[in-house]
């Protein structure tokens, strides 16, 4: 499968169209990011060294699926993924294990909101209908090639959760380890 998006800890990183096609790039370093559309064409630039921050948050809709915002002024990363009746964000650095997604009537919910929830309750409709009970048992219909094609990019982004947390494990255990007074 094709990478939805990566970011290093330090926010860094970048985020693709479907089809592979690079839609946002931001270096955490340097302070600046570039938006591209589905053709490659730049459509937005910035760079905060050279006095030409980024004031509003960008807002990428990949998919039916997925979402992406670059929510300023935190200069998060977030993922939103509304897949049948699953709702959740992440976020880069660490995702609690409870409810995340926003709610339309937040004043910091992304504008593609509720197109994903539509597209989704929509998705959720044609699986159902797709249902043939047979003898007591539901027979479901092969997914489509979109739906595996998500579940691989779902099994992409459960990696780079884990990956992330267990950096976050080490990071805090090299801090604690490096002011413990018993090994100075």
């Amino acid at each position: 499968g094709l990478v939805a998006l990566s970011f290093d800890p330090g926010g860094g990183g970048f985020c693709n169209f479907p089809s592979g096609q690079l839609s946002f790039m931001y270096t955490a370093e340097s302070g600046t990011g570039t938006v591209y559309d589905a053709n490659g064409n730049t459509t937005l630039k910035w760079s905060d060294a050279q006095g030409d921050p980024l004031s509003e948050s960008v807002e990428i809709l990949l998919d039916s699926h997925l979402g992406f915002r670059f929510k300023m002024p935190e200069r998060q990363p977030q993922l939103f993924l509304a897949c049948n009746n699953i709702r959740h964000k992440f976020v880069s650095g660490f995702n609690p294990p409870r409810k995340t997604w926003h709610h339309p009537d937040e004043p910091a919910a992304p504008t593609f909101i509720e197109e994903l929830e539509c597209s989704s309750n929509a998705a959720a409709l044609e699986s159902a209908a797709a249902r043939d009970l047979k003898g007591g048992r539901i027979h479901r219909k092969r997914p489509p090639r979109e739906t595996r094609e998500l579940d691989e990019r779902l099994g992409d982004i459960r990696s780079v959760t884990s990956a992330m947390e267990q950096l976050d494990g080490d990071l805090l255990g090299m801090l604690s380890s490096n002011n413990d007074p018993a090994k100075k």
